[in-house]
């Protein structure tokens, strides 16, 4: 990917905190891979 894994760069370039953007992808992971 873009940001190379670097969960708080990609938040960063999205424009959202941390927290919230691991909430997010874990959310997605789930729905998608759980």
């Amino acid at each position: 990917t873009h940001t190379r894994g670097n969960q708080s760069k990609a938040a960063r370039v999205l424009g959202i905190n941390r927290g919230n953007f691991t909430k997010k992808l874990n959310q997605i992971t789930t729905r998608e891979f759980g």
